[in-house]
C-alpha cells in the first residue's frame, strides 16, 4: 500500500538497492521469449454485457462514523479536514482511479423522523429534514465528485423506525419527495435503490433493522412509478440491493413479475456478504433485459476473499462468469480506525487530527479495471486453457482492453493472447499490479498478425491496451424505432410500446436506448428491443432510440412524434357493498360477526377498503374480495359500512348494515353499591341494564385502555 503522511509523518523510502532488485526482476519476468505454455483467445465478435463502471458507497468527511470521533459543539466528527485535503483525496478516486459511481449512505432516523401527516398523497415538507446527512450535505459532495468525473450517483432509501409494510405509499412519499429534492439542488439521480439490504435484519437497539418483502417493495414501486414520472422524474429503480445474491434474485422476481412494477425497475443489485454465485440473478437480468450491478463488498468481508488478491479474482469472476456490469467497493474513503480492507483509502490520524492517507492494494487492484475499461465498454469473449490464467477483455470505441490474472503463487506463466474478430492491432501498452508493483509500467509489446504472447508474474494484475481511437473501417450501427408511428395519439395517463430494430453489418448490437425528449427512458441490452413507456402524462414527445454496437459506435434514430391528450373523464368512485352480515341480524355475546365486502373501480383498481361499526373503524384491507370476522363483539346494536378507495383517492362508503348482538340480563346488584352509585362517580346501574351494558362494553371496544370500574 501507498501511504501518504503530512509534514512529521513521513514514511520510510525504499532503499536504491531493492528498487533496482524490483525493477530488473520485473524486466526478467517481461521476457516473452520463452514459448507460451497458456493460450488464451479474445473474440470480439462475441458480445457480453455492457459495463456501467466501477465506484464505491461512500460517506461525509465530517460524518462521526468516518473517524470515530464526535465533537459536541459542532455535531460532526471532531477530525477536521481542509478542504484541499479532501480535495485531494476526491482527485484519487475520480481523477486517477476514473470511478464513476457512487452510492451515498442514509443512516436511521432519517430525514422524516415523524410521518409527515397521514396522506401519503400530501407531502408536508416541513417535516422533512434534508440538513446535512439528510441530503445536503452528500448533494455538495456528489457535485464535487461529479466536477472530477463521476457519472452515476445512486442512493439507497431506508425505512424510518415508524414505516412498515402495512403503508406502501408511505415510502413511496419519502422517495418521491427526496428524489425531488435532489433534482431541485441541481442533481437528478438516474439510479434509486428503495432499501438498503431488505433481507437483513440485524440490528442495534438503537438502530433496529427490519427485513422487507419482495411483494411490499413491488407495491411501492407500483405508487412511485406513476407519481416519479408525473413529476417528471426519469429516475430508474434498482432493486433489491439486497445482501447476498440469493436474496436479490427472490425479491427481484416477484417485482418484475409485475407489469405494473416492472416498466420503472432499471437494474437489478446485490450484495455478496451471503454468498459470491450471482447465477440466478443473472439468468433474470437477461430474461428482462436488464444489467446486473454488484453494489457493496470488500475484500475482507464475509472471509471470502483473504486479502488484496482474493478482491482481484472476485472482480475477474463477476465480471466474467456473472456477466455483472457494475462493480463497487464497500467505502472510497474513510477512517483508518476500521479494518484497512473495507476501504480503498484510508484516513490516518493522530489523536483527532488528519495526519493523511494511505491508499491500499484494493485501490491499485480496482484501477487495473476502472482506469482502462470506461462506462459504456462492452465486454467481449475471452477464454483461457489454463484455470490458473484468467483474462477478462473489453471494447470502447475501438479501444482494445485485455485484464489478465495469474493466480499461481509461485510461477510465472507465458501466455498468448490469441485476438480475432476485429481489425489488427499493431501494439500494446502494458500496466502491471502484484505484491510489489503498483500500476507499474512496463515496456509496449509488438503484436504480430493473431495477437502477441507475454509473461504474467505469480499472483498479478496486468491490464494491455491498444491504441486509442476507433476501430479503422468500423460500419456504425443501423436503428429505426417501429412502434409507434409518427403522428400517434394517445390520452393521458398513456401507456406507449417503444420498438426498435437495429442492426450492425460488421458486428453485433451491444445495447439500443430509447429517448423521450432527449430524455432516457430505458436501456435495452438484448433482441427485441422493446419498451414499455407507463403512465405518460399530457405532451408532445419526441421518441428516439440510440443503438450502440460491439465497436462502440452510436447510431440516433430518426425522431418519432406523439402526442398525449390531457387527463380523460373525471375518476369515477368506487363501487362498494357489504355481502354479509345480513340487514338486521341478530348474535349473542360474545359474538363473532362474519364481515364480507365487494368493491370495484369501473376506471381503475381499489387500494383499500376500510370497515366501520358506529363510525369507529375496525379494520383496513387491501385484498378483495374482504372476508374476515369482527370476534369478541359485546352487547349493543350496530351500524357497520365499508369505505372503499381507488388508485385516484375517490371514495365510496356502502349502505349501512344494522346488527344486534344480545347479551344475558345481569343481576342489578352486582352493578351497584348500597348507596346505589358506583364509587367512581358513575351512574347507578339499578335500571336499563341491558342498554347500560351494551354503552359500557362498546366504550371498552372503542377506548383502548378505559375499564368499566366493578361494584366493590
Amino acid at each position: 500500500m501507498r501511504t501518504i503522511s503530512y509534514p512529521g509523518f513521513q514514511p520510510a523510502a525504499p532503499t536504491t538497492a531493492a528498487w533496482l532488485t524490483a525493477a530488473l526482476l520485473s524486466a526478467l519476468a517481461w521476457q516473452s521469449a520463452w514459448a507460451a505454455d497458456v493460450a488464451v483467445t479474445i473474440d470480439a465478435a462475441s458480445v457480453k454485457q455492457t459495463m456501467d463502471g466501477f465506484g464505491t458507497s461512500q460517506r461525509m468527511f465530517n460524518d462521526p462514523h468516518t473517524f470515530n470521533n464526535f465533537d459536541a459543539g459542532t455535531k460532526r466528527a471532531a477530525t477536521v479536514m481542509t478542504r484541499a485535503q479532501e480535495d485531494q483525496i476526491l482527485d484519487l478516486l475520480y481523477t486517477d482511479l476514473k470511478l464513476t459511481r457512487v452510492r451515498t449512505a442514509v443512516d436511521v432516523p432519517g430525514f422524516e423522523p415523524v410521518n409527515d401527516n397521514a396522506d401519503a398523497n400530501v407531502a408536508d415538507l416541513s417535516k422533512f429534514d434534508f440538513a446535512w446527512k439528510g441530503s445536503d450535505g452528500y448533494i455538495d459532495l456528489v457535485k464535487r465528485m461529479m466536477s472530477r468525473g463521476l457519472t452515476t450517483p445512486f442512493r439507497h432509501g431506508m425505512w424510518e423506525r415508524w414505516m412498515s409494510e402495512s403503508n406502501p405509499a408511505e415510502l413511496a412519499e419519502n422517495v418521491l419527495v427526496t428524489l425531488l429534492h435532489w433534482r431541485d439542488a441541481g442533481v437528478n439521480l438516474e439510479y434509486y435503490s428503495l432499501l438498503n439490504e431488505p433481507g437483513y435484519s440485524v440490528g442495534s437497539p438503537e438502530d433496529p433493522k427490519r427485513t422487507a418483502s419482495g411483494a411490499y417493495m413491488r407495491d411501492v414501486i407500483k405508487i412511485l412509478g406513476p407519481r416519479m414520472r408525473a413529476a417528471g422524474l426519469t429516475t430508474k429503480l434498482v432493486v433489491s440491493d439486497d445482501i447476498g445474491p440469493t436474496d436479490a434474485e427472490a425479491r427481484s422476481r416477484i417485482i418484475l413479475s409485475d407489469p405494473g412494477a416492472r416498466p420503472y425497475v432499471g437494474a437489478l443489485a446485490t450484495h455478496l456478504y451471503y454468498g459470491t454465485d450471482c447465477s440466478a440473478l443473472q439468468a433474470l437480468g437477461k430474461q428482462y433485459g436488464l444489467p446486473v450491478w454488484m453494489t457493496e463488498f470488500s475484500s475482507g468481508a464475509g472471509a471470502l476473499q483473504s486479502d488484496w488478491f482474493g478482491w482481484a479474482m472476485l472482480m475477474h469472476d463477476q465480471m466474467w462468469q456473472y456477466d455483472i456490469s457494475a462493480i463497487d467497493y464497500m467505502l472510497g474513503f474513510f477512517g483508518a480506525w476500521t479494518n484497512e480492507n473495507d476501504k480503498l483509502i484510508a484516513l490516518n490520524t493522530s489523536g483527532t487530527t488528519y495526519t493523511g492517507y494511505t491508499l491500499s492494494r484494493e485501490y491499485y487492484v480496482t484501477g487495473q479495471w476502472s482506469r482502462f475499461v470506461p462506462q459504456g465498454s462492452t465486454r467481449i469473449a475471452s477464454s483461457s486453457g489454463d484455470p490458473s490464467i484468467k483474462a477478462t477483455a473489453f471494447l470502447a470505441n475501438g479501444t482494445l482492453a485485455i485484464v489478465g490474472v495469474n493466480s499461481d503463487a509461485s510461477q510465472s506463466r507465458s501466455v498468448r493472447f490469441t485476438i480475432s474478430g476485429m481489425p489488427f492491432v499493431a501494439s500494446m501498452s502494458a500496466v502491471r499490479t502484484s505484491a510489489s508493483e503498483s500500476w507499474a509500467s512496463l515496456p509496449a509489446i509488438t503484436c504480430d498478425a493473431s495477437g502477441f504472447t507475454a509473461v504474467l508474474p505469480p499472483r498479478s494484475i496486468t491490464t494491455f491496451t491498444s491504441a486509442a481511437g476507433p476501430v479503422t473501417g468500423n460500419v456504425p450501427p443501423t436503428v429505426q424505432v417501429t412502434s409507434p408511428t409518427s403522428g400517434s395519439s394517445y390520452s393521458a395517463p398513456a401507456s406507449i410500446q417503444l420498438t426498435a430494430a437495429a442492426s450492425d453489418q460488421d458486428g453485433t448490437i451491444a445495447s439500443v436506448e430509447f429517448f423521450a425528449n432527449g430524455q432516457s427512458l430505458g436501456l435495452h441490452r438484448f433482441a427485441p428491443f422493446s419498451w414499455t413507456w407507463a403512465n405518460v402524462p399530457a405532451g408532445t414527445y419526441a421518441l428516439t432510440a440510440r443503438a450502440t454496437d460491439d465497436a462502440g459506435a452510436v447510431t440516433t434514430s430518426a425522431a418519432v412524434n406523439v402526442t398525449v391528450a390531457g387527463a380523460p373523464t373525471a375518476n369515477q368512485p368506487p363501487i362498494v357493498a357489504m355481502t354479509a352480515p345480513s340487514d338486521r341480524a341478530n348474535y349473542t355475546a360474545p359474538a363473532s360477526v362474519p364481515l364480507s365486502v365487494s368493491a370495484s373501480d369501473p376506471d381503475g383498481t381499489v387500494q383499500q377498503v376500510e370497515i366501520f361499526a358506529n363510525g369507529v373503524s375496525i379494520g383496513i384491507h387491501r385484498v378483495l374480495p374482504v372476508v374476515t370476522s369482527w370476534t369478541g363483539v359485546g352487547p349493543g346494536t350496530y351500524v357497520i359500512t365499508a369505505r372503499a378507495t381507488d388508485d385516484q383517492g375517490a371514495t365510496t362508503t356502502s349502505a349501512p348494515v344494522t346488527i344486534t348482538v344480545h347479551g344475558t340480563p345481569p343481576v342489578a346488584a352486582a352493578e351497584t353499591t348500597a348507596a346505589g352509585a358506583d364509587p367512581g362517580g358513575a351512574p347507578s346501574a339499578t335500571c336499563g341494564m341491558g342498554s347500560t351494558l351494551a354503552f359500557l362494553t362498546l366504550l371498552a371496544f372503542l377506548v383502548p385502555g378505559w375499564k368499566r370500574r366493578s361494584a366493590r
